[in-house]
């Protein structure tokens, strides 16, 4: 029995071409005039540039026909570092990996999100002298990894009348008195004027630009870089926040595009005959 052989690995088609010489038996034959069974693992693949990939694949047809190729080719011709490997190779049954690394493109025309190229697997094997093939694709999609925001602190407002810092550097991760500068608070308290009542409303201090979208259904616990920007553009930014225990909020802290928190609202202490009062919270940026 012959072991089919690799011949070539072309740059614009990247194919790679298994071939082997006709058996001499003379098998009666037993296989309907169409192509070998051709089947790939996985059928799509989603990554990033530099990932490496690997497609299995085995091909297989009965002991009266001959595996005659393996045509592997791409629409991709910036890929790099392929190779193949796997189980002994014979006439009836191939069962092998291709691999090969993510490319980044050509310069200028790098690859992004969403975008994608097909790797294509042409198999042959010839039945009585004719040979009939099967094609086969696998999509390969270009998907960004997320970045987890993974600083988080905790933080308390207290209420602006009392003894407490009423105010909350979110930059610097500290609570700011009354007396500080307002660039420096991202957070107030304020009061409605009621000492016996702490009122829902946080907002940020003159000259100091961050603004507050509500989150609806954001997933704090799992929060990510991206998620929280779309977040933020899918709201209307305020300065102004009225909040309840458990929402969630995305900041873009003193004006710079891209500079994020999640802040999601905690405890309410209600502290009687007092302006002790406070609001516990936690954040990620």
């Amino acid at each position: 029995m012959n072991r089919i052989k690799v011949l070539t690995l072309a740059m614009l088609a990247a194919a790679v071409v298994f071939t082997s010489c006709k058996k001499d038996e003379d098998d009666p034959f037993v296989t309907p005039p169409s192509g070998p069974t051709l089947t790939l693992n996985p059928e799509s693949v989603t990554g990033w540039i530099g990932d490496l990939v690997n497609i299995d694949y085995t091909i297989a047809t009965s002991s009266a026909n001959e595996i005659v190729s393996i045509d592997i080719s791409t629409n991709e011709t910036q890929i790099a570092d392929m190779f193949l490997s796997g189980d002994e190779l014979d006439d009836n049954y191939v069962d092998s990996t291709f691999t090969f690394i993510m490319p980044a493109g050509e310069t200028g025309n790098e690859w992004e999100d969403g975008q994608f190229f097909t790797v294509t697997f042409i198999a042959t094997h010839e039945v009585e002298g004719t040979q009939y093939t099967t094609t086969k694709t696998v999509e390969v999609t270009y998907d960004s990894p997320e970045t987890p925001l993974t600083e988080e602190h905790d933080g308390v407002l207290f209420h602006i009348l009392g003894t407490g810092q009423g105010a909350w550097d979110l930059v610097n991760n500290a609570g700011v008195s009354s007396g500080g500068a307002d660039a420096d608070k991202d957070m107030i308290h304020v009061t409605d004027g009621e000492a016996d009542t702490f009122n829902p409303v946080w907002e940020t201090g003159a000259g100091n630009e961050t603004m507050y979208v509500l989150a609806d259904a954001f997933d704090y616990d799992n929060a990510t870089m991206e998620a929280t920007a779309a977040a933020y553009a899918a709201g209307t930014p305020s300065s102004t926040v009225t909040f309840a225990e458990g929402e969630v909020y995305v900041a873009m802290l003193r004006g710079v595009d891209g500079d994020y928190a999640v802040i999601k609202v905690g405890a309410i202490t209600m502290v009687e005959f007092s302006n002790e009062d406070n609001m516990m919270f936690t954040y990620k940026k």
